[in-house]
């Protein structure tokens, strides 16, 4: 099994659609001095989950935290910290999503 600096050194042929590229940033263009209330009005019932959704979603929430309450490991900030360490890809994305969140 190849390892992700393995397949990361190795040159990737990338195949881009130029056009596509072009149109989706002239809609991304189009939004820039758009009304921040207009596009939260936009944008909402596309987050909004329908009713199955929210039942599949406080489904697996439940699960998980059976799962949670039965796993004997103990979750420390440290063990956190050991695991995803910020000189990571994944440590960083969490703690950008921290912050994100603190945003909030």
């Amino acid at each position: 099994m190849k390892s992700h600096t393995d397949i990361a050194s190795q040159p990737q042929e990338i195949d881009i659609d130029w056009w596509q590229l072009d149109a989706d940033f002239n809609t991304i263009s189009e939004q820039f001095f758009a009304s921040e209330s207009a596009i939260i009005n936009e944008l909402t019932p596309l987050a909004t989950p329908s009713t199955d959704q929210r039942r599949r979603i406080l489904s697996v929430t439940l699960e998980l935290i059976e799962i949670a309450r039965e796993t004997q490991h103990t979750l420390t900030i440290e063990g956190f910290l050991k695991e995803y360490r910020l000189d990571t890809n994944e440590g960083t994305a969490i703690m950008c999503l921290a912050e994100a969140l603190i945003r909030i």
